[in-house]
């Protein structure tokens, strides 16, 4: 489903989505802080909570629901960086085409600031999951395919079909 515009009337904007996901997860999230006695062991607990929740939530939940449990995790980057960020891209790939531009500028813009934050914890960590996790220049800027669309990429290929028959018809005519 593609919301449009988000400066049309109606259509929340991202940054809210994920301010009312942080305010719902406590109420999601069986929170055990320190129940596992480890950063690692806290972060998987708050992942596979989202990853539950995440099904049946439409695109625009899901990212926000996926950015306010990482803002959980940061104790445990690299099992965040893993488990929960890449692991959301890989999983629901066509998001994409649902989200607003301004959803994943977002989400890169999320990303950027987790860098610097992941980096600065741990440098010695190699990123490559955080760097395929972000949305293409393609992704972002993409446009769902309306009927009309559809309708005059057929029309054109009709037209060039009867010019070419008729080039042809030409051609023999000419012997």
């Amino acid at each position: 489903m593609y919301y449009g515009n988000q400066n049309k009337i109606g259509v929340v904007p991202i940054a809210a989505v994920v301010t009312t996901a942080i305010k719902v997860l406590p109420g999601l999230i069986p929170f055990f802080r320190g129940a596992f006695q480890s950063p690692a062991g806290d972060a998987r607990a708050v992942i596979n909570a989202v990853k539950q929740q995440i099904t049946s939530q439409d695109a625009r939940t899901r990212l926000g629901t996926v950015i306010a449990g990482s803002q959980q995790n940061f104790r445990a980057a690299d099992v965040d960086v893993n488990e929960m960020l890449y692991w959301y891209r890989q999983n629901y790939p066509n998001d994409y085409m649902e989200l607003l531009p301004e959803d994943k500028l977002y989400w890169n813009s999320y990303l950027d600031n987790y860098r610097q934050k992941f980096l600065m914890q741990r440098p010695d960590l190699q990123n490559n999951f955080l760097n395929r996790s972000y949305f293409t220049k393609e992704q972002i800027n993409y446009k769902p395919e309306t009927p009309g669309t559809q309708k005059a990429g057929l029309n054109m290929w009709v037209t060039l079909g009867l010019v070419g028959a008729g080039i042809f018809a030409l051609s023999k005519m000419k012997k």
